[in-house]
């Protein structure tokens, strides 16, 4: 099955384009704003005088810190999964005769709909390390918009942590999984051809 998944993926690389470039955007942001909050929460700690890894952080700043990001990583989530169930839909729908053919062949629905969402959280994978990498810059365009706004002390860097890709990558393939739950299931419906 993991060879089917990834000839598809190859054949049709073209058809999920946008699917991975709205991936890699929302790894982008979701990496971006991670390194935000991990510079905020620092230099949060730092000004109070409390170790990061000691006892929470009960600033106003550090709490500002984190509901800014867990607002932000939810929009792009939201945003994501909205954007990619379209993108999916319509790489699913212009490929519905092959899902019919690979019925005819005897695969089962489930089985169609495992081999979909498989290629999705390939797609969001993809985006996710691409996007993680593009992380900085974004970060660098949100850090003068946090300090103006009191979320973070002037002189705040964005720090990266290597957990960072992990997160980053189980985040967008969710939101990719997400968007595209609808129409992998409305797609391993296909009639046979």
């Amino acid at each position: 099955m993991l060879r089917l998944l990834l000839a598809d993926l190859r054949h049709h690389a073209g058809s999920w384009a946008w699917t991975c470039v709205v991936a890699l955007v929302a790894g982008a942001c979701v990496s971006g704003q991670l390194m935000v909050m991990h510079g905020s929460l620092d230099s949060a700690g730092r000004a109070t005088g409390l170790s990061r890894w000691g006892n929470p952080l009960s600033t106003e700043m550090a709490d500002a810190a984190r509901t800014t990001s867990g607002f932000v990583i939810a929009s792009v989530v939201l945003a994501a999964a909205v954007v990619l169930s379209t993108t999916a839909g319509l790489v699913l729908s212009q490929r519905r005769r092959d899902h019919g053919l690979w019925r005819a062949l005897g695969m089962r629905p489930g089985l169609l709909r495992a081999l979909l969402l498989g290629q999705l959280v390939v797609v969001g994978a993809l985006g996710s390390l691409g996007g993680a990498l593009l992380g900085r810059p974004v970060s660098a365009l949100m850090m003068p918009l946090l300090i103006d706004q009191d979320v973070a002390l002037p002189g705040t860097l964005a720090r990266w942590e290597p957990a960072d890709l992990g997160w980053t990558a189980l985040v967008v393939a969710g939101s990719v999984l997400l968007g595209g739950w609808g129409p992998a299931r409305r797609a391993a419906r296909a009639t046979e051809t």
